[in-house]
């Protein structure tokens, strides 16, 4: 019997800060770990704790020698159609601006509370524009 080739996925971690405090250990890098130890899953992860930071992170991700990283994994403090970088935020509209037409088949995950609580159209919006194959995310807040 033929075995089912499976097509391995790579994560792309771009992550803010959790807390204002400098020394703070809090991250989703543990997780990131374990998925390799145990799956063997390659990732590249990302500190941008600004949105400047934030902009050229996900500009990197589009070049061409991260391809095979499938999955885009945003981990920030969200609120409804935002991520937020202290008291600054972006909006779901104005990443797709910087990643429009380029994630052809990738997957974004917004591991960030609310942000997916917002209207059918702006992620359809996302998702069209992108070019992504699918968004993941929270429409509520995460405790």
């Amino acid at each position: 019997m033929a075995r089912a080739e499976t097509t391995q996925r790579y994560i792309y971690c771009l992550e803010g800060n959790w807390n204002k405090h400098l020394h703070s250990s809090q991250s989703i890098k543990p997780i990131l770990d374990l998925l390799f130890t145990f799956s063997k899953t390659k990732y590249i992860y990302r500190k941008c704790p600004t949105k400047e930071d934030f902009i050229k992170g996900l500009q990197a991700f589009t070049q061409k020698r991260y391809s095979n990283y499938t999955v885009l994994y945003i981990a920030y403090h969200g609120r409804k159609n935002r991520i937020y970088f202290g008291k600054e935020y972006i909006t779901l509209k104005e990443i797709a601006d910087v990643l429009e037409g380029k994630l052809n088949g990738k997957i974004v995950h917004f591991g960030s509370c609310s942000t997916l609580n917002t209207t059918e159209s702006n992620i359809t919006d996302f998702i069209n524009r992108t070019g992504c194959s699918f968004v993941s995310g929270y429409k509520k807040d995460v405790r």
